[in-house]
């Protein structure tokens, strides 16, 4: 039976919010990028989160690690899209993946120097290790696919675990303090070095190009 009532509003509404976060927020985000900034490289940054213990949501996770993303492992049901294939073979010809990878494996060597986190591992069918570097994997996402440009997602930090939960909570400040027994920069100084450091490297090691094949 369908659900009714309270109970019907509920998903209407947690369905219309999945799809403004997941899809049209997306599909403008990539407008902007697409006409607007034309990038030579897009770093997506998040803070990534991991099921609840409890329904409830009432118990924060010791888990805490980080992992990059590149794009890939195209998956067969979602090459049943034609939208999805053309946007494949897109990025293929577009010759972004070697850059992609370069720049990713820069900053996952960063973010683990910087976060002193260790490097997650998928276990599913939806995502694929690349290359020799811990914590980089390929992914089929809307984002990755749509950006016309190389486009690394960052995903460090357990948002709802006790480490990150403590240090999200303090903000942003100046200097070293005192965490969980250790001198800390802020998360998001620490995050930021950790970025900029990785684009340097990335930017090193493809030989200082500054300006990468134009998307049409």
């Amino acid at each position: 039976n369908p659900p009714k009532g309270e109970e019907r509003e509920n998903l209407i509404r947690k369905r219309r919010e999945m799809l403004f976060y997941r899809v049209s927020e997306i599909y403008a985000r990539a407008d902007l990028i697409n006409q607007v900034f034309r990038p030579d490289l897009s770093v997506c940054i998040h803070l990534n989160a991991a099921p609840w213990k409890d329904q409830n949501q009432t118990e924060l996770l010791d888990r805490n690690d980080y992992h990059v993303l590149v794009n890939g492992c195209y998956m067969g049901g979602e090459l049943a899209y034609d939208n999805q294939r053309f946007e494949m073979l897109f990025r293929l010809l577009s010759g972004w993946d070697e850059l992609e990878r370069e720049y990713a494996e820069c900053l996952s060597r960063s973010l683990a120097r910087s976060t002193g986190l260790p490097a997650f591992a998928y276990k599913g069918p939806n995502a694929m290790k690349i290359g020799p570097v811990e914590g980089v994997w390929a992914r089929n996402l809307l984002a990755n696919r749509l950006y016309r440009s190389p486009v690394v997602f960052l995903e460090p930090y357990i948002a709802n675990s006790k480490q990150a939960y403590e240090r999200i909570r303090l903000g942003n400040y100046e200097g070293l303090i005192e965490v969980d027994g250790q001198m800390r920069l802020s998360l998001i100084e620490e995050y930021a070095q950790a970025i900029l450091h990785g684009i340097l490297a990335g930017f090193s090691e493809s030989g200082g190009q500054a300006t990468f094949q134009a998307s049409p």
